[in-house]
């Protein structure tokens, strides 16, 4: 009954990660976007020299006493 268990336990967590892939695969179909490298597109986006992204910001306070 162990080894019954186990077995189940562990095709139920392959069908979890063929879950996972075919949804990005349908995402990246239907929306026509690469989602599975958004994460690291975006952080080489924002630290690009060449950016439009605001990296430095102004921001003033005006204290009435």
């Amino acid at each position: 009954m162990g080894s019954y268990l186990l077995v189940l336990y562990l095709v139920s967590k392959l069908f979890y990660i063929a879950n996972v892939v075919s949804q990005l695969f349908v995402l990246n179909r239907v929306l026509g976007m690469t989602y599975s490298t958004f994460g690291i597109d975006m952080i080489k986006y924002v630290t690009s020299p060449s950016s439009i992204f605001s990296k430095i910001s102004s921001l003033t306070f005006i204290l009435n006493a």
